[in-house]
């Protein structure tokens, strides 16, 4: 049996996605605490999942509740805990250079960021808990949270900014490498430029804030949230239309205990989303046909299956497993428990196409022609997984 706690290669893929683009701000203004973010990606599958203090399989247990955002790999995109903290990630160009105080340092094992939304009410007990450990797995993301108090953080590596005035707003740059004057990214601009008028806030306001900062294209706007930090309330948004809004009470989604939703069922029926979502679909089997292999029989399948051990970089290695069924071939996600079917494009080389991007996995051989590991090649990145038997 494969342990839950170990990560999926799926969701390291994600964090390790090209430049998506994602907004989000906080602003504490006229009595309110007030939070928003885009979710830009051209993932559809978006779901809505709580955990209660008690924990669940889709988050540690720990003093505090709370919601979470993504998709359908169940990794937390952002959330709300019951103490009124947010969070929220964003995907970003590789920066080693902010990574020179984790030598030495412990790795978390786990989800950090679920350790602290389940523990942590304050932005600044947040900052002690991410200071204790190596922080290389931010190579290629970032991390805001904000508290309900007027504290919020963008942790850029082993940098924290730390909020300066009464709102912060961070996108897909480094700031503390990117001076104001060579700040070019228009969302970022454009969410300043409406916050820093001084104007009194409110939950339009910041709606209006989301829509100005909206995407469209390859990598739309699935949903946008606009969080109530001490009233425990988030106003939710469907694929850039803001006229429809969805309110979630966390104080009484919570007391139902742990449950998930898909995301655009919250929601009527949206003729621009259903195209996207159909045309997307369509690309993808018209690449796997065109690419797929079809003279590889099962038996030089079933050679390559058994368990495979990662190092990527975590305190815990990961365990994949693949195997044959029905000349099928699969990759299982351990954390999530779903599989994957991934097709053959020669012998040793097996490839998917899905809505986290194209992999590659290219099974390597000894002198003797027996089957020692795998190469995994996830949206740019690599990863070399050793045989470590059948079962």
């Amino acid at each position: 049996m494969i342990s839950r706690r170990l990560k999926s290669l799926l969701m390291i893929a994600l964090l390790a996605a090209p430049l998506q683009a994602c907004t989000a701000f906080v602003v504490y203004r006229n009595g309110l605490a007030l939070a928003g973010n885009n979710e830009d990606f051209w993932v559809t599958k978006t779901k809505v999942w709580y955990v209660p203090k008690e924990g669940s399989q889709r988050g540690v247990a720990g003093e505090l509740g709370r919601v979470y955002f993504g998709f359908d790999n169940f990794f937390p995109q952002g959330g709300m805990n019951e103490a009124g903290l947010f969070f929220d990630g964003f995907a970003t160009s590789e920066n080693k250079l902010k990574l020179k105080k984790s030598d030495g340092k412990p790795r978390f094992a786990g989800n950090i960021s679920d350790h602290v939304m389940a523990h942590c009410k304050t932005v600044e007990e947040v900052i002690a808990v991410f200071k204790k450990y190596d922080l290389s797995f931010l190579e290629h993301a970032m991390l805001m949270f904000a508290d309900r108090h007027g504290d919020s953080v963008i942790i850029e590596g082993d940098e924290f900014l730390r909020i300066e005035g009464d709102h912060q707003v961070v996108t897909n740059f480094y700031q503390s490498l990117t001076s104001p004057d060579k700040t070019s990214c228009p969302r970022y601009l454009a969410a300043v430029g409406s916050l820093g008028r001084g104007e009194p806030v409110s939950i339009d306001s910041c709606r209006d804030v989301l829509a100005t900062t909206r995407q469209a294209g390859g990598a739309p706007t699935q949903y946008s949230n606009v969080y109530d930090l001490k009233k425990g309330l988030v106003y939710l948004y469907h694929f850039h239309n803001f006229e429809e809004v969805v309110c979630l009470n966390l104080e009484e989604e919570l007391a139902k205990g742990a449950h998930e939703t898909d995301l655009p069922t919250l929601f009527s029926a949206n003729e621009e989303f259903t195209a996207f979502q159909s045309k997307r679909e369509q690309g993808m089997r018209r690449q796997t046909a065109a690419r797929r292999a079809k003279n590889i029989d099962s038996d030089a399948m079933s050679e390559l299956a058994g368990i495979y051990l990662f190092d990527v970089g975590m305190a815990q290695k990961v365990i994949a497993k693949f195997w044959l069924e029905d000349d099928r071939f699969y990759l299982f996600s351990a954390m999530d428990n779903q599989r994957v079917q991934i097709y053959p494009e020669a012998t040793d080389l097996f490839f998917h196409i899905g809505d986290y991007g194209n992999h590659s996995y290219r099974f390597t051989r000894n002198d003797d022609g027996q089957v020692t590991g795998v190469t995994i090649k996830v949206l740019g990145r690599t990863y070399q997984g050793a045989k470590q038997g059948t079962e």
